[in-house]
């Protein structure tokens, strides 16, 4: 027996023979690597398409990241495919780690490579606090910002690359021991670096 790639269940679905077509109510379904769970993907709506070959989601899409490293990606639209390995998202996208959000107008994202490619107005944003990126909670207005061309990232080794031209801002907030630092702007051409270990490399002219 084969290694399982993907499952999917609802609560609640309704098959058309004739046109090979699944609706399903709260689909839920689990994405694997090497055999083992590795991904949670949850809509509001399903439409399985061709025995699986397409699932279209709708509505409050989740697609978690297992294990030691937290990773959540949002939207309200998206196209599953999965023998590609591919998820495109659109209608607010957005990744969230413990201390960084990115979104986009549209985005990718591509399972076997980890990889998250972000190409219409993506905005970079980090806060120093880290959070928990599966409850919504009110984080505060972001210390960094950053709007860029396109932007990949792999969430799991933290490696981040972005073209630009890039423009951002970024402020210290206050706390109980100082007040908040002056905005600083920048700009640059481009920017490699790495989320999990926040070090980053503007490129010139900065």
């Amino acid at each position: 027996f084969g290694r399982p790639s993907w499952t999917l269940s609802s609560p609640e679905a309704r098959y058309d023979i004739d046109n090979r077509i699944a609706r399903a109510q709260h689909p839920s379904g689990t994405i694997f690597r090497d055999g083992k769970p590795a991904y949670r993907l949850t809509a509001r709506i399903g439409t399985v398409l061709n025995d699986g070959m397409v699932v279209l989601l709708e509505g409050d899409i989740r697609l978690e990241q297992l294990g030691a490293q937290p990773l959540m990606i949002h939207a309200s639209r998206a196209r599953w495919q999965p023998s590609r390995q591919l998820l495109e998202l659109d209608r607010h996208p957005e990744a969230l780690d413990v201390s960084n959000r990115i979104r986009s107008r549209r985005a990718r994202y591509l399972f076997d490579r980890e990889e998250l490619q972000l190409n219409r107005s993506p905005i970079l944003e980090h806060w120093s606090q880290p959070f928990d990126p599966f409850r919504l909670q009110n984080r505060g207005r972001p210390e960094f910002v950053l709007a860029v061309k396109e932007a990949h990232w792999f969430p799991r080794q933290g490696r981040l690359e972005a073209s630009g031209p890039l423009r951002g801002s970024r402020q210290e907030g206050a706390s109980a021991s100082k007040p908040a630092t002056p905005m600083q702007t920048l700009r640059a051409s481009a920017l490699q670096g790495n989320t999990r270990q926040q070090l980053f490399t503007l490129f010139g002219p900065v």
